[in-house]
């Protein structure tokens, strides 16, 4: 599976984005970008052939200053994945992600700040059936189903599900 010694390309795919910032008045901004991942013309030793097509996000976000030493802030971000049923095992899988953050900014100081926030991200789940005797199975990322109760089942389902994550910053 992992052959000693042997290179593999895992290039960084090209990035086009564009955002705008609008302020709605002193206290009151909104923005808005759009991020495009060219991974069909990156080099992923032949991997990037399996995709459906490329990866894009789609930002949304608020900021509200209460007072000049409290802002709070929230956003939204739509990730759909270009990997499909052909792209995914279960050693390199691609989800789409719906993602929720919210933070808050305290000025402690004109050259001194503090700011919170936490992100919550809902992956897209994934079902592709394979055939046992092509994959391993991986705990962490598979569950394998069958009709058959004894010996190897003829095909599986692999569900790629990434569980529900929440993060905690402070920066």
């Amino acid at each position: 599976m992992f052959p000693a010694g042997k290179k593999e390309r895992d290039d960084i795919p090209g990035n086009l984005s564009v955002g705008v910032d609008y302020i709605l008045s002193p206290s009151f901004r909104v923005s808005a970008s759009y991020s495009l991942f060219m991974e069909k013309d990156t080099n992923w030793d032949g991997r990037e052939k399996l995709l459906d097509g490329n990866s894009y996000d789609l930002a949304f976000g608020l900021e509200y200053d209460v007072s000049n030493a409290l802002t709070f802030s929230t956003g939204y971000i739509y990730t759909k994945s270009g990997a499909g049923a052909n792209y995914q095992t279960d050693l390199s899988f691609d989800l789409g992600a719906n993602t929720f953050g919210a933070g808050a900014r305290l000025r402690l100081s004109p050259r001194m700040d503090i700011d919170i926030g936490g992100v919550y991200v809902v992956y897209t789940d994934f079902t592709k059936k394979i055939s046992p005797l092509r994959h391993r199975f991986c705990p962490l990322t598979q569950r394998h189903t069958s009709s058959q109760p004894t010996g190897l089942p003829s095909a599986s389902t692999s569900i790629y599900k990434g569980s529900d994550h929440a993060n905690f910053f402070i920066i």
